[in-house]
């Protein structure tokens, strides 16, 4: 069986990383239609259908063969124009391979041009809601309810003035989210968003409010830090807090699907 990590333009002979997506599986390059697939064969007995499905339960396995997967894609960045392909993309014969390559030559190569001088870059917007709530109530409350005095008034003029508050906070992270989206994208060449994490998987203590990714051309990233420092100056008192990790290869932007046997992308979904 073969591994595919990564479709380039022209030739990729290395160096790669010694191990590849097992300990001591040697990568290596095969060109195909004046393309080049970054390859490892690997043993049926770990990444054949019945055996793999099992391994995808086990999250300590798909993390590590996931930074593996990853550390292979990334030592081709620096040298060449790379789209990375989706976790566990499996060929049974390199003769498949070709066959898919060749069917999707074209868009294959649309893509290695739009993405060609340009890395993926995420941005990730965050949320303390106490913080956010004691902004919020600093505000002037023109439209929080007062009480009458009369018995019971006072407690359903608190519930109303919660439901008010919520509403308020809800309205700032999704007003600040926005435009924060929509002021990066100008930064980039194309922009995305991606679904938001939970606690257990992004590690934070406080929310996610945005999960950006950003296509920019090299040269490009200061005007994106810039931003991004700017966003930040303005939104922290509220409680918002902006996260910039890169340069990545642009998974969110080449969603091509090439396996006989593509499972699900952890290796994108944890940055």
């Amino acid at each position: 069986m073969f591994y595919v990590y990564a479709i380039i333009s022209g030739s990729g002979n290395g160096p790669f990383p010694e191990d590849g997506i097992l300990p001591g599986i040697a990568i290596n390059s095969v060109k195909c239609c004046g393309l080049t697939a970054i390859i490892s064969s690997v043993p049926a007995d770990v990444f054949g259908e019945n055996a793999l499905r099992g391994l995808l339960e086990d999250t300590a396995w798909i993390k590590a063969r996931a930074i593996a997967h990853e550390r292979v894609v990334a030592s081709l960045m620096p040298r060449h124009t790379v789209l990375p392909l989706k976790f566990c993309t499996l060929f049974e014969h390199l003769d498949g391979l070709a066959v898919m390559i060749e069917r999707h030559r074209e868009a294959l190569e649309t893509t290695l041009s739009e993405i060609h001088g340009a890395w993926e870059w995420a941005v990730k917007l965050f949320h303390d809601p106490i913080r956010l709530r004691q902004w919020i109530e600093s505000l002037p409350q023109a439209e929080l309810t007062a009480a009458s005095g009369r018995p019971g008034t006072e407690f359903f003029a608190r519930k109303q003035n919660e439901r008010l508050l919520v509403a308020q906070m809800d309205a700032a992270i999704d007003q600040c989210a926005q435009e924060s989206h929509q002021r990066l994208s100008q930064m980039a060449r194309a922009a995305a968003t991606a679904s938001l994490q939970s606690k257990a998987l992004h590690g934070r203590k406080d929310e996610m409010a945005l999960n950006g990714v950003y296509l920019v051309a090299e040269g490009c990233e200061m005007a994106l830090r810039n931003c991004v420092q700017a966003l930040a100056a303005t939104h922290a008192p509220h409680g918002f807090e902006f996260v910039l990790t890169g340069p990545w290869a642009p998974y969110n932007f080449t969603r091509l699907h090439l396996g006989e046997t593509t499972e699900a992308d952890p290796a994108a979904a944890g940055r």
